[in-house]
Protein backbone atom coordinates (compact mmCIF):
# COMPACT_ATOMS: atom_id res chain seq x y z
CA UNK A 1 0.00 0.00 0.00
CA UNK A 2 2.83 2.37 0.88
CA UNK A 3 4.46 1.67 -2.47
CA UNK A 4 1.23 2.57 -4.28
CA UNK A 5 0.95 5.83 -2.34
CA UNK A 6 4.57 6.67 -3.15
CA UNK A 7 3.92 5.89 -6.81
CA UNK A 8 0.85 8.12 -6.80
CA UNK A 9 2.87 10.96 -5.22
CA UNK A 10 5.70 10.53 -7.73
CA UNK A 11 3.29 10.45 -10.66
CA UNK A 12 1.46 13.51 -9.33
CA UNK A 13 4.72 15.42 -9.04
CA UNK A 14 5.74 14.30 -12.53
CA UNK A 15 2.38 15.40 -13.98
CA UNK A 16 2.70 18.75 -12.20
CA UNK A 17 6.16 19.45 -13.62
CA UNK A 18 5.15 18.31 -17.10
CA UNK A 19 2.13 20.63 -16.99
CA UNK A 20 4.32 23.40 -15.59
CA UNK A 21 6.82 22.89 -18.43
CA UNK A 22 4.17 23.11 -21.13
CA UNK A 23 2.59 26.16 -19.50
CA UNK A 24 5.97 27.92 -19.38
CA UNK A 25 6.67 26.95 -22.97
CA UNK A 26 3.26 28.25 -24.06
CA UNK A 27 3.63 31.62 -22.40
CA UNK A 28 7.26 31.93 -23.49
CA UNK A 29 6.14 31.45 -27.09
CA UNK A 30 3.42 34.04 -26.63
CA UNK A 31 5.94 36.50 -25.23
CA UNK A 32 8.37 35.78 -28.05
CA UNK A 33 5.63 36.24 -30.66
CA UNK A 34 4.50 39.46 -29.02
CA UNK A 35 7.90 41.09 -28.97
CA UNK A 36 9.09 39.85 -32.36
CA UNK A 37 5.91 40.94 -34.08
CA UNK A 38 4.87 37.53 -35.44
CA UNK A 39 1.32 37.65 -34.05
CA UNK A 40 0.07 40.58 -36.14
CA UNK A 41 1.21 43.10 -38.69
CA UNK A 42 0.96 45.97 -36.23
CA UNK A 43 2.82 44.34 -33.37
CA UNK A 44 6.00 45.83 -32.03
CA UNK A 45 9.27 44.18 -32.96
CA UNK A 46 12.17 44.21 -30.52
CA UNK A 47 15.64 43.07 -31.48
CA UNK A 48 16.87 41.69 -28.14
CA UNK A 49 20.46 41.42 -29.37
CA UNK A 50 20.72 45.13 -30.19
CA UNK A 51 18.10 46.62 -27.83
CA UNK A 52 19.01 47.51 -24.26
CA UNK A 53 16.90 46.37 -21.31
CA UNK A 54 15.96 50.00 -20.63
CA UNK A 55 14.68 50.53 -24.16
CA UNK A 56 12.87 47.18 -24.21
CA UNK A 57 11.05 48.08 -20.98
CA UNK A 58 10.12 51.51 -22.31
CA UNK A 59 8.74 50.01 -25.51
CA UNK A 60 6.90 47.28 -23.62
CA UNK A 61 5.20 49.75 -21.27
CA UNK A 62 4.18 52.01 -24.13
CA UNK A 63 2.77 49.12 -26.13
CA UNK A 64 0.98 47.42 -23.24
CA UNK A 65 -0.77 50.57 -22.02
CA UNK A 66 -2.73 51.47 -25.15
CA UNK A 67 -1.97 48.96 -27.86
CA UNK A 68 0.46 51.41 -29.47
CA UNK A 69 2.81 50.37 -32.22
CA UNK A 70 6.28 51.75 -32.68
CA UNK A 71 8.93 51.98 -35.38
CA UNK A 72 12.53 53.11 -35.47
CA UNK A 73 13.35 55.24 -38.53
CA UNK A 74 17.04 55.89 -39.14
CA UNK A 75 19.40 57.65 -41.50
CA UNK A 76 23.08 57.87 -42.35
CA UNK A 77 24.98 60.30 -44.57
CA UNK A 78 26.87 59.95 -47.84
CA UNK A 79 27.93 56.69 -49.50
CA UNK A 80 30.85 57.42 -51.84
CA UNK A 81 32.99 54.83 -53.62
CA UNK A 82 36.48 55.98 -54.58
CA UNK A 83 39.24 54.06 -56.32
CA UNK A 84 40.71 53.00 -52.96
CA UNK A 85 37.49 51.19 -52.08
CA UNK A 86 37.16 49.56 -55.49
CA UNK A 87 40.74 48.29 -55.30
CA UNK A 88 40.12 46.63 -51.94
CA UNK A 89 36.77 45.16 -52.96
CA UNK A 90 37.89 43.78 -56.35
CA UNK A 91 38.55 40.08 -56.91
CA UNK A 92 40.92 39.73 -59.87
CA UNK A 93 40.11 36.08 -60.53
CA UNK A 94 36.37 36.62 -60.89
CA UNK A 95 36.40 40.34 -61.77
CA UNK A 96 33.74 40.91 -59.11
CA UNK A 97 33.43 43.25 -56.13
CA UNK A 98 32.58 42.62 -52.50
CA UNK A 99 31.97 45.69 -50.34
CA UNK A 100 30.51 43.77 -47.40
CA UNK A 101 33.70 44.12 -45.26
CA UNK A 102 33.00 47.86 -45.18
CA UNK A 103 29.95 47.19 -43.00
CA UNK A 104 31.25 44.40 -40.76
CA UNK A 105 31.29 46.49 -37.59
CA UNK A 106 28.24 48.71 -38.17
CA UNK A 107 25.65 46.33 -39.61
CA UNK A 108 24.26 45.27 -36.22
CA UNK A 109 23.41 48.91 -35.55
CA UNK A 110 21.71 49.31 -38.92
CA UNK A 111 19.72 46.11 -38.54
CA UNK A 112 18.42 47.14 -35.12
CA UNK A 113 16.28 49.72 -36.94
CA UNK A 114 13.07 49.13 -38.89
CA UNK A 115 13.94 51.47 -41.76
CA UNK A 116 17.30 53.03 -42.67
CA UNK A 117 17.94 55.53 -45.48
CA UNK A 118 21.28 56.81 -46.80
CA UNK A 119 22.54 59.10 -49.56
CA UNK A 120 23.88 57.14 -52.56
CA UNK A 121 26.45 59.58 -53.98
CA UNK A 122 27.20 57.52 -57.09
CA UNK A 123 25.54 56.04 -60.15
CA UNK A 124 25.14 52.33 -60.87
CA UNK A 125 25.14 52.70 -64.64
CA UNK A 126 26.88 49.41 -65.41
CA UNK A 127 30.45 48.54 -66.35
CA UNK A 128 31.91 50.81 -69.08
CA UNK A 129 28.78 53.00 -68.98
CA UNK A 130 30.18 55.85 -66.92
CA UNK A 131 31.93 59.02 -68.02
CA UNK A 132 35.25 57.26 -67.46
CA UNK A 133 36.33 53.59 -67.19
CA UNK A 134 39.59 54.02 -65.32
CA UNK A 135 38.98 51.56 -62.47
CA UNK A 136 37.98 48.10 -63.69
CA UNK A 137 35.50 49.74 -66.05
CA UNK A 138 34.07 52.12 -63.44
CA UNK A 139 34.48 55.79 -62.51
CA UNK A 140 35.87 56.60 -59.08
CA UNK A 141 38.41 59.34 -59.56
CA UNK A 142 39.16 61.63 -56.62
CA UNK A 143 40.01 64.49 -58.95
CA UNK A 144 36.91 64.57 -61.16
CA UNK A 145 34.51 63.50 -58.35
CA UNK A 146 32.52 61.71 -61.03
CA UNK A 147 31.27 58.32 -59.89
CA UNK A 148 29.95 55.14 -61.46
CA UNK A 149 30.22 52.19 -59.07
CA UNK A 150 29.86 48.42 -59.46
CA UNK A 151 26.27 47.24 -59.49
CA UNK A 152 26.95 44.94 -56.52
CA UNK A 153 27.05 48.05 -54.32
CA UNK A 154 23.24 47.90 -54.14
CA UNK A 155 23.09 44.34 -52.81
CA UNK A 156 25.94 44.91 -50.35
CA UNK A 157 24.26 48.04 -48.97
CA UNK A 158 20.97 46.21 -48.58
CA UNK A 159 22.60 43.22 -46.90
CA UNK A 160 24.29 45.59 -44.45
CA UNK A 161 20.90 46.85 -43.25
CA UNK A 162 20.12 49.83 -45.47
CA UNK A 163 16.44 49.85 -46.47
CA UNK A 164 16.37 52.72 -48.94
CA UNK A 165 18.66 55.26 -50.57
CA UNK A 166 18.22 58.79 -51.80
CA UNK A 167 19.27 59.17 -55.43
CA UNK A 168 18.56 62.91 -55.44
CA UNK A 169 22.03 64.31 -54.98
CA UNK A 170 24.87 66.08 -56.72
CA UNK A 171 26.04 62.88 -58.45
CA UNK A 172 22.70 61.78 -59.90
CA UNK A 173 23.71 62.67 -63.49
CA UNK A 174 27.35 61.56 -63.31
CA UNK A 175 26.68 58.92 -65.98
CA UNK A 176 24.11 60.91 -67.92
CA UNK A 177 20.39 60.25 -68.22
CA UNK A 178 20.87 56.63 -69.28
CA UNK A 179 23.11 56.10 -66.28
CA UNK A 180 20.41 57.55 -64.04
CA UNK A 181 17.87 55.13 -65.51
CA UNK A 182 20.29 52.19 -65.17
CA UNK A 183 20.87 53.13 -61.54
CA UNK A 184 17.15 52.87 -60.84
CA UNK A 185 17.01 49.49 -62.62
CA UNK A 186 19.95 48.12 -60.66
CA UNK A 187 18.50 49.28 -57.36
CA UNK A 188 15.21 47.63 -58.27
CA UNK A 189 17.00 44.40 -59.21
CA UNK A 190 18.68 44.34 -55.79
CA UNK A 191 15.39 45.02 -54.03
CA UNK A 192 16.73 48.24 -52.51
CA UNK A 193 14.10 50.97 -52.20
CA UNK A 194 14.99 54.41 -53.55
CA UNK A 195 13.56 57.86 -54.01
CA UNK A 196 14.66 61.17 -55.53
CA UNK A 197 14.93 60.23 -59.21
CA UNK A 198 12.44 58.68 -61.67
CA UNK A 199 12.49 57.16 -65.15
CA UNK A 200 9.27 58.73 -66.48
CA UNK A 201 7.28 61.85 -65.71
CA UNK A 202 4.38 59.63 -64.59
CA UNK A 203 6.41 57.87 -61.88
CA UNK A 204 5.69 58.82 -58.28
CA UNK A 205 8.68 60.70 -56.94
CA UNK A 206 8.28 59.79 -53.28
CA UNK A 207 7.75 56.64 -51.21
CA UNK A 208 5.10 55.65 -48.70
CA UNK A 209 6.15 52.57 -46.73
CA UNK A 210 4.35 50.62 -44.02
CA UNK A 211 6.94 50.33 -41.28
CA UNK A 212 5.68 48.22 -38.37
CA UNK A 213 2.13 49.49 -38.90
CA UNK A 214 3.13 53.14 -39.31
CA UNK A 215 2.84 54.73 -42.76
CA UNK A 216 6.10 56.58 -43.45
CA UNK A 217 6.33 58.99 -46.38
CA UNK A 218 9.85 59.60 -47.74
CA UNK A 219 10.71 62.47 -50.08
CA UNK A 220 14.25 63.25 -51.26
CA UNK A 221 15.56 66.45 -52.88
CA UNK A 222 18.92 67.86 -53.87
CA UNK A 223 19.91 71.49 -54.11
CA UNK A 224 22.42 70.93 -56.89
CA UNK A 225 23.46 68.48 -59.59
CA UNK A 226 27.12 68.43 -60.65
CA UNK A 227 26.62 67.41 -64.28
CA UNK A 228 24.48 69.51 -66.64
CA UNK A 229 20.87 68.38 -67.03
CA UNK A 230 18.92 68.79 -70.26
CA UNK A 231 15.91 70.25 -68.49
CA UNK A 232 13.77 70.26 -71.64
CA UNK A 233 14.14 66.48 -72.02
CA UNK A 234 15.10 65.23 -68.56
CA UNK A 235 14.05 67.94 -66.14
CA UNK A 236 11.49 65.63 -64.52
CA UNK A 237 14.05 62.96 -63.59
CA UNK A 238 15.56 64.56 -60.45
CA UNK A 239 13.90 66.20 -57.45
CA UNK A 240 15.99 69.35 -57.35
CA UNK A 241 15.72 72.72 -55.62
CA UNK A 242 17.87 74.16 -58.42
CA UNK A 243 19.86 76.43 -56.11
CA UNK A 244 16.91 77.17 -53.81
CA UNK A 245 14.52 78.64 -56.36
CA UNK A 246 11.19 79.68 -54.85
CA UNK A 247 9.29 77.68 -57.46
CA UNK A 248 11.04 74.45 -56.54
CA UNK A 249 10.78 75.03 -52.80
CA UNK A 250 7.02 75.49 -53.20
CA UNK A 251 6.82 72.31 -55.28
CA UNK A 252 8.70 70.34 -52.63
CA UNK A 253 6.44 71.65 -49.87
CA UNK A 254 3.33 70.79 -51.89
CA UNK A 255 4.62 67.23 -52.18
CA UNK A 256 5.01 67.02 -48.41
CA UNK A 257 1.34 67.93 -48.09
CA UNK A 258 0.47 65.40 -50.79
CA UNK A 259 2.30 62.66 -48.89
CA UNK A 260 0.21 63.37 -45.80
CA UNK A 261 -3.03 63.48 -47.83
CA UNK A 262 -2.11 60.12 -49.35
CA UNK A 263 -2.03 58.45 -45.97
CA UNK A 264 1.42 59.00 -44.49
CA UNK A 265 1.40 59.18 -40.69
CA UNK A 266 4.82 60.87 -40.74
CA UNK A 267 6.71 62.71 -43.48
CA UNK A 268 10.48 62.11 -43.66
CA UNK A 269 12.50 64.38 -45.94
CA UNK A 270 16.06 63.57 -47.04
CA UNK A 271 17.91 66.61 -48.37
CA UNK A 272 21.21 66.89 -50.21
CA UNK A 273 21.95 70.51 -49.27
CA UNK A 274 24.31 72.85 -47.44
CA UNK A 275 27.78 74.30 -47.93
CA UNK A 276 30.62 71.83 -48.30
CA UNK A 277 32.81 71.39 -45.18
CA UNK A 278 30.80 74.00 -43.25
CA UNK A 279 29.78 72.65 -39.83
CA UNK A 280 27.21 75.41 -39.21
CA UNK A 281 23.76 75.54 -40.88
CA UNK A 282 23.57 78.33 -43.43
CA UNK A 283 20.62 80.68 -44.00
CA UNK A 284 19.38 78.78 -47.05
CA UNK A 285 19.25 75.54 -45.08
CA UNK A 286 17.39 77.20 -42.23
CA UNK A 287 14.84 78.71 -44.61
CA UNK A 288 14.17 75.39 -46.35
CA UNK A 289 13.82 73.58 -43.03
CA UNK A 290 11.36 76.21 -41.75
CA UNK A 291 9.28 75.88 -44.91
CA UNK A 292 9.26 72.09 -44.72
CA UNK A 293 8.09 72.04 -41.11
CA UNK A 294 5.35 74.53 -42.01
CA UNK A 295 4.28 72.19 -44.82
CA UNK A 296 3.96 69.24 -42.44
CA UNK A 297 7.37 67.55 -42.42
CA UNK A 298 8.16 65.62 -39.24
CA UNK A 299 11.76 64.47 -39.71
CA UNK A 300 14.42 66.07 -41.93
CA UNK A 301 17.74 64.35 -42.62
CA UNK A 302 20.46 66.39 -44.30
CA UNK A 303 23.60 65.36 -46.13
CA UNK A 304 26.10 66.75 -48.68
CA UNK A 305 28.56 68.93 -46.67
CA UNK A 306 30.71 65.83 -45.82
CA UNK A 307 30.96 66.95 -42.19
CA UNK A 308 28.55 66.89 -39.26
CA UNK A 309 26.23 69.77 -38.51
CA UNK A 310 23.90 70.30 -35.53
CA UNK A 311 20.46 68.81 -35.03
CA UNK A 312 17.39 70.60 -33.71
CA UNK A 313 14.22 69.48 -31.98
CA UNK A 314 11.37 71.84 -32.86
CA UNK A 315 8.00 72.41 -31.20
CA UNK A 316 5.72 73.22 -34.13
CA UNK A 317 2.25 74.75 -34.04
CA UNK A 318 0.26 74.03 -37.19
CA UNK A 319 -2.41 76.27 -38.70
CA UNK A 320 -5.16 74.28 -36.94
CA UNK A 321 -3.59 75.02 -33.57
CA UNK A 322 -2.29 71.51 -32.97
CA UNK A 323 1.28 71.19 -31.77
CA UNK A 324 3.82 68.55 -32.76
CA UNK A 325 7.52 67.80 -32.60
CA UNK A 326 9.87 68.08 -35.57
CA UNK A 327 13.46 66.87 -35.76
CA UNK A 328 16.11 68.06 -38.22
CA UNK A 329 19.71 66.95 -38.79
CA UNK A 330 21.36 69.61 -40.97
CA UNK A 331 24.12 67.19 -41.99
CA UNK A 332 24.82 63.58 -41.08
CA UNK A 333 28.31 63.82 -42.56
CA UNK A 334 29.98 61.05 -44.54
CA UNK A 335 29.00 57.47 -43.79
CA UNK A 336 31.26 55.48 -46.15
CA UNK A 337 33.91 57.28 -48.17
CA UNK A 338 37.59 57.52 -48.93
CA UNK A 339 37.71 61.13 -47.78
CA UNK A 340 40.04 61.40 -44.81
CA UNK A 341 40.88 63.90 -42.13
CA UNK A 342 43.81 66.10 -43.12
CA UNK A 343 45.42 68.32 -40.48
CA UNK A 344 46.11 70.94 -43.15
CA UNK A 345 42.42 71.79 -43.48
CA UNK A 346 40.94 70.25 -40.34
CA UNK A 347 37.77 68.97 -42.02
CA UNK A 348 36.46 65.94 -40.06
CA UNK A 349 35.33 64.15 -43.23
CA UNK A 350 35.91 60.73 -41.67
CA UNK A 351 33.22 61.22 -39.02
CA UNK A 352 29.50 60.70 -39.57
CA UNK A 353 26.32 59.85 -37.70
CA UNK A 354 23.69 57.12 -37.56
CA UNK A 355 20.52 58.84 -36.31
CA UNK A 356 17.63 56.72 -34.99
CA UNK A 357 14.17 58.24 -34.45
CA UNK A 358 11.59 56.22 -32.51
CA UNK A 359 7.97 56.87 -33.50
CA UNK A 360 4.94 55.68 -31.54
CA UNK A 361 1.50 55.47 -33.12
CA UNK A 362 -1.61 55.54 -30.93
CA UNK A 363 -4.93 55.78 -32.76
CA UNK A 364 -4.45 58.74 -35.15
CA UNK A 365 -1.56 60.27 -33.23
CA UNK A 366 2.17 59.95 -33.91
CA UNK A 367 4.71 60.80 -31.24
CA UNK A 368 8.46 61.16 -31.60
CA UNK A 369 9.60 59.73 -28.30
CA UNK A 370 13.31 58.97 -28.57
CA UNK A 371 16.36 59.91 -30.63
CA UNK A 372 19.47 57.74 -30.56
CA UNK A 373 22.78 59.06 -31.87
CA UNK A 374 25.62 56.75 -32.94
CA UNK A 375 28.70 58.61 -34.24
CA UNK A 376 30.65 56.69 -36.91
CA UNK A 377 34.23 56.71 -38.16
CA UNK A 378 35.66 55.58 -41.51
CA UNK A 379 38.68 53.38 -40.81
CA UNK A 380 41.36 52.39 -43.36
CA UNK A 381 43.19 49.08 -43.44
CA UNK A 382 44.85 47.23 -46.31
CA UNK A 383 41.85 44.89 -46.48
CA UNK A 384 38.93 47.31 -46.29
CA UNK A 385 37.74 50.84 -45.76
CA UNK A 386 35.12 50.25 -43.10
CA UNK A 387 32.62 52.09 -40.92
CA UNK A 388 33.21 51.78 -37.17
CA UNK A 389 30.80 52.67 -34.32
CA UNK A 390 32.76 55.34 -32.47
CA UNK A 391 31.49 54.82 -28.93
CA UNK A 392 31.80 51.04 -28.95
CA UNK A 393 35.35 51.24 -30.25
CA UNK A 394 36.26 54.01 -27.82
CA UNK A 395 34.93 52.09 -24.82
CA UNK A 396 36.68 48.87 -25.90
CA UNK A 397 39.77 50.34 -27.53
CA UNK A 398 42.03 47.37 -26.74
CA UNK A 399 39.69 45.05 -28.61
CA UNK A 400 39.88 47.16 -31.76
CA UNK A 401 43.42 48.49 -31.56
CA UNK A 402 44.77 45.96 -34.07
CA UNK A 403 42.37 47.03 -36.83
CA UNK A 404 42.68 50.77 -36.37
CA UNK A 405 44.72 52.35 -39.13
CA UNK A 406 47.33 55.04 -38.75
CA UNK A 407 46.10 57.71 -36.32
CA UNK A 408 42.93 55.64 -35.88
CA UNK A 409 42.96 55.70 -32.08
CA UNK A 410 43.47 59.45 -32.08
CA UNK A 411 40.60 59.97 -34.52
CA UNK A 412 38.30 57.71 -32.51
CA UNK A 413 39.05 59.71 -29.37
CA UNK A 414 38.43 62.96 -31.23
CA UNK A 415 35.16 61.67 -32.66
CA UNK A 416 34.03 60.51 -29.22
CA UNK A 417 34.77 63.92 -27.69
CA UNK A 418 33.70 66.23 -30.52
CA UNK A 419 30.89 64.59 -32.51
CA UNK A 420 28.21 64.92 -29.84
CA UNK A 421 29.23 68.54 -29.20
CA UNK A 422 28.74 69.37 -32.88
CA UNK A 423 25.43 67.51 -33.14
CA UNK A 424 23.81 68.82 -29.96
CA UNK A 425 25.39 72.27 -29.98
CA UNK A 426 25.32 74.66 -27.05
CA UNK A 427 21.56 74.76 -26.59
CA UNK A 428 20.50 71.30 -27.68
CA UNK A 429 18.35 68.78 -25.83
CA UNK A 430 19.64 66.84 -22.85
CA UNK A 431 20.74 63.25 -23.35
CA UNK A 432 21.95 60.13 -21.57
CA UNK A 433 24.72 57.77 -22.63
CA UNK A 434 24.19 54.01 -22.65
CA UNK A 435 24.71 51.02 -24.95
CA UNK A 436 27.29 53.00 -26.96
CA UNK A 437 24.65 55.57 -27.97
CA UNK A 438 23.55 59.03 -26.94
CA UNK A 439 19.83 58.90 -26.13
CA UNK A 440 17.42 61.83 -26.16
CA UNK A 441 14.08 60.99 -24.53
CA UNK A 442 11.06 62.99 -25.69
CA UNK A 443 7.93 61.86 -23.91
CA UNK A 444 4.34 62.64 -24.91
CA UNK A 445 5.18 64.66 -28.01
CA UNK A 446 2.13 64.04 -30.21
CA UNK A 447 1.48 65.02 -33.81
CA UNK A 448 -1.61 64.54 -35.96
Amino acid sequence: MKEIKRLIVVLSIAVFFIAFYFACDHYARRAKDYYTGSTSAGASKIDFINTSIIDAVRNSVRHNDTGETWAKISAVGDFMFYEYQLTRAHDEETDTFDFSPSFEYITKYLKSSNFVIGNLRTTLAGKDNGKTKDFYGYAANKESLNFNSPESVAADIKDAGITAVSTANANAMDSGAEGLFNTIDNLDSAGLAHTGTVKTSEDQNYLIKNVNGIQIGILAYTNQVNEPVDTAQYGYTINTLDDYTEENIKLMCSQVKEIKLNGADAAVIYLNFGEKYNSVPDDNQKNVVDRLFEAGADIIFGSQPHVLKPMEVRNITDNDGNTRTGVVFYSLGNFLTSQQYQPANGYPRDIGLLADITLIKSEDKISITQIDLTPTFVNWTDEAIAVLPVCEVHDNINTYIDILGENGKERINTAFDEAIKTIIGNNGPSYEYSDYKYKIILENQLTN
